[in-house]
C-alpha cells in the first residue's frame, strides 16, 4: 500500500469520523426542548464539520498535488502535515461544535463526546504516526456516540 494514499484516506476518515460524530441524527426523544431543537442542533454540527472536512480535503490535496509521481510521504513529513494541519483542523471543528447550545437534557452527552475527541486528538498528538498505523485514537468517541444513538447521516463515503 503506498503511503500518500494511506495518510490522505486517514486524513479523510479522520474529518468523516468527526462529520459522524458531528453531523449525525440520535433517538428522538431529546426532551422537550425550550431552546434549540436536535435536528437544528445537528445542521449546525453538520455545517461545521464539513467545512472542516472541506479544509482538511483541501490540505491533504495540496500536500499531495505538490509530490512527483510514485514518490511517498517521508515519516516526517506524516507527521509535520498531522501536527500542522490535521490536529489544528479537527480542534478548532470541536471547538465550533462545544460554542453550539445542544438541545436540553443533551448537554452531558455531547460534552462527553467532545471530551473524549479531545482525547483522541491528545493521543494523536503524542504520536501522529497512529493516523497511518490502523489505531483509532477515537474508538472512545465513537462508543459514547453510538450508545447516544448518533448515526451517520452525510458522512463522505470516499472511492
Amino acid at each position: 500500500m503506498r503511503r500518500t494514499k494511506t495518510i490522505r484516506a486517514a486524513a479523510l476518515l479522520l474529518g468523516a469520523g468527526l462529520a459522524t460524530l458531528g453531523a449525525a441524527c440520535g433517538d428522538d426523544d431529546g426532551g422537550g426542548s425550550s431552546g434549540v431543537s436536535k435536528s437544528e442542533y445537528l445542521a449546525e454540527a453538520r455545517t461545521i464539520c464539513q467545512k472542516g472536512n472541506q479544509a482538511l480535503t483541501a490540505a491533504s490535496n495540496d500536500v499531495f498535488a505538490k509530490l512527483p509521481p510514485g514518490q511517498k510521504l517521508s515519516d516526517p513529513e506524516i507527521e509535520g502535515f498531522v501536527r500542522s494541519t490535521v490536529i489544528p483542523t479537527i480542534r478548532d471543528q470541536v471547538a465550533e461544535l462545544r460554542k453550539l447550545t445542544p438541545p436540553k437534557g443533551e448537554k452531558d452527552h455531547v460534552d462527553e463526546i467532545y471530551d473524549e475527541l479531545d482525547a483522541g486528538l491528545d493521543e494523536l498528538e503524542k504520536n501522529p504516526k497512529k493516523l497511518t498505523d490502523g489505531s483509532n485514537v477515537f474508538a472512545d468517541a465513537d462508543k459514547l456516540a453510538t450508545k447516544y444513538g448518533i448515526t451517520v447521516c452525510s458522512a463522505p463515503t470516499g472511492g
